[in-house]
């Protein structure tokens, strides 16, 4: 069984196409992302997810890494805390939600957070778990769903991906994503003393 989601719009003729290269993210993150990104460049990382969460007092939370192929380093408390230093102040310039927010840094972990379609690429043949934007239509008997774990089998350069689960291959487009986790299985590492 195969089912096709590619966009939350009607689709257009393939030369009026516009490339999707991360999921989803609201305009308050986008505009964040934006201004974050630059900063992690210049200390080294690369920005793996921002989410902000909660309405009374809400947190940003920020997931950081090391660039693409350096799969063998991992994000420490000194990382975070080296970052935190420097994105504190600019939060505190940009102000970005009005009251009372929290700020946490955090490593990806072993369930690492997928946000661009080089993250996509770097889980192909992994295991994922992700959430959509909206329920997406299966065939009968089956109901929608937001909810997805599955094979990652392909990431194509105009943003759509290529699961495979228990009901066969799906296509859907990153932007139909509303958060995404890479299953990834890692061994513990013997500490250096």
């Amino acid at each position: 069984m195969t089912s096709e989601y590619l966009s939350r719009e009607t689709k257009a003729p393939e030369s009026e196409l516009e490339l999707v290269t991360s999921i989803f993210k609201s305009t308050l993150e986008q505009d964040l992302i934006s201004k974050i990104e630059p900063v992690l460049h210049s200390l080294g990382y690369r920005l793996r997810d921002l989410e902000v969460s909660g309405q009374s007092n809400p947190t940003v939370r920020v997931t950081i890494d090391f660039s693409h192929g350096e799969t063998e380093k991992r994000i420490g408390v000194e990382d975070c805390e080296k970052v935190h230093r420097k994105l504190n102040p600019m939060f505190d310039l940009w102000d970005p939600i009005p009251g009372a927010y929290t700020v946490e840094l955090s490593s990806p972990g072993e369930h690492a957070p997928l946000r661009t379609i080089e993250d996509f690429r770097e889980a192909v043949q992994g295991t994922l778990k992700f959430k959509t934007t909206e329920p997406i239509p299966m065939p009968e008997p089956m109901k929608a769903r937001k909810n997805w774990v599955g094979k990652l089998i392909e990431v194509t350069d105009d943003g759509k991906i290529s699961l495979e689960d228990e009901h066969g291959l799906h296509e859907l487009s990153l932007e139909m994503i509303q958060s995404a986790q890479w299953q990834r299985e890692w061994t513990p590492q013997k500490k250096e003393r």
